[in-house]
């Protein structure tokens, strides 16, 4: 009996096909691929023996859906993503994402996906550090920024950015300081929040301090029309 190889690599015997054998195997269920293993012969020869014996061929149908599929699509409309899907099922972030291509569902896209959780450390560092102008020496990259007009803002929790300064003069006295207080910087330099060159005043003695030719109420702090006359006596 000779042999040869066929396309797919597998050796074939020249023996004759059985025509009822094959239809009959056809009919149980099995594909053509199927049949042509179990008879040994060509896939093609199948096709050609149920054509001449004037069998329908099946359309090729996608294996049915397995029950994890229907977990997979109830977990993501419940609003977890595929990696999530994936990670709870115990198969790969492709297989999730095929299921849902059968069932017809559309993936939500990134902003979607990502709406209402808060981002990850690391992507909050990449961002400031991606944004990040002035760097001070000493700091990390988060938790604080330099403003244009040269003062320093940190982050506090609950707070917000508060300026720096501030936050130095309120841990000395151990309490908030008022709304009619200000922090004065000695030399000028509104980024050195050292305490010995910081020193608190109210806000009309800060504004007679950069401004001595202005009058300022004494009671709110705000500037009034005119220039301040020096006393004569």
């Amino acid at each position: 009996m000779a042999k040869y190889r066929d396309g797919f690599g597998v050796f074939r015997s020249t023996l004759k096909v059985s025509a009822k054998t094959v239809v009959a195997l056809y009919e149980s269920g099995l594909s053509q691929n199927a049949v042509a293993q179990r008879v040994g012969c060509n896939p093609k020869r199948v096709d050609q023996i149920l054509r001449e014996a004037g069998i329908r061929r099946r359309k090729k149908t996608c294996s049915p859906i397995p029950c994890r599929a229907f977990e997979a699509r109830r977990l993501y409309e419940s609003g977890l993503s595929f990696r999530q899907c994936s990670t709870r099922l115990g198969v790969s972030c492709s297989t999730v994402r095929y299921w849902m291509r059968r069932f017809g569902a559309s993936s939500r896209s990134i902003s979607e996906a990502k709406h209402g959780q808060r981002p990850a450390l690391h992507t909050v560092e990449a961002s400031v550090r991606a944004r990040r102008k002035h760097k001070l020496p000493g700091r990390g990259l988060v938790g604080y920024k330099k403003r244009a007009d040269g003062y320093i803002d940190i982050l506090v929790p609950g707070r917000g950015y508060v300026r720096e300064h501030r936050l130095v003069i309120e841990k000395t006295l151990g309490r908030l300081l008022k709304r009619n207080e200000d922090v004065h910087h000695r030399n000028g330099k509104r980024g050195d929040n050292r305490l010995e060159n910081l020193v608190v005043y109210t806000s009309s003695d800060h504004h007679k301090e950069h401004y001595p030719n202005r009058l300022i109420d004494s009671c709110t702090g705000r500037f009034l029309p005119g220039e301040r006359v020096p006393w004569q006596g």
